[in-house]
């Protein structure tokens, strides 16, 4: 396989760990290896896991790659891998009881509320992933010919309904 295929491919396994850990975040705040690599475009860029096929590479390929992959180049991966990141933060935050007829309490709900709209926000994220995948899929169709497009839709339809399924578990 040559190097090109194998950042593609590498890219496409990222992107579905990071999927993972925004919806799964407490299965990952004891890795710290993940969540180093999380904190920086270029940790990401180095991070490697045999397991998952994911192979490290430079920051320039990877954003090289992802621009030419991924619908909105990288800046959605890197929105991705930031949201990966606050979900582990406030995966491992303490919940604390919040009494709202203090001063402190009030403090604490805002704070809490905070989080659940940073939980929607990467929600939304992972939703417009989903319909630019979608978009992508729909192009790809239109331009297949007659023989090509019942496999095509068939396979196509596997992924959407396990994308699909995969956004509702959560």
């Amino acid at each position: 396989m040559i190097i090109h295929e194998r950042n593609i491919n590498s890219l496409k396994s990222i992107n579905i760990l990071l999927t993972k850990i925004i919806k799964n975040p407490n299965n990952h705040i004891n890795d710290t290896y993940i969540n180093k690599s999380l904190k920086s475009q270029g940790g990401l860029a180095s991070y490697k896991n045999d397991e998952l096929n994911i192979f490290p590479c430079s920051l320039n390929s990877q954003k090289s790659v992802a621009n030419e992959t991924l619908d909105n180049g990288y800046s959605s991966l890197n929105d991705l891998r930031i949201s990966a990141l606050n979900a582990i933060k406030n995966a491992s935050s303490p919940s604390t009881k919040i009494n709202k007829s203090t001063k402190e309490g009030l403090k604490n709900k805002v704070t809490e509320l905070e989080n659940d709209i940073t939980l929607l926000e990467q929600r939304n994220l992972l939703l417009s992933e989903f319909v630019l995948d979608l978009t992508q899929k729909i192009r790809l169709i239109s331009t297949c010919n007659k023989e090509g497009l019942e496999s095509e839709l068939g396979f196509i339809l596997k992924e959407v309904k396990e994308k699909n399924n995969f956004i509702n578990r959560g």
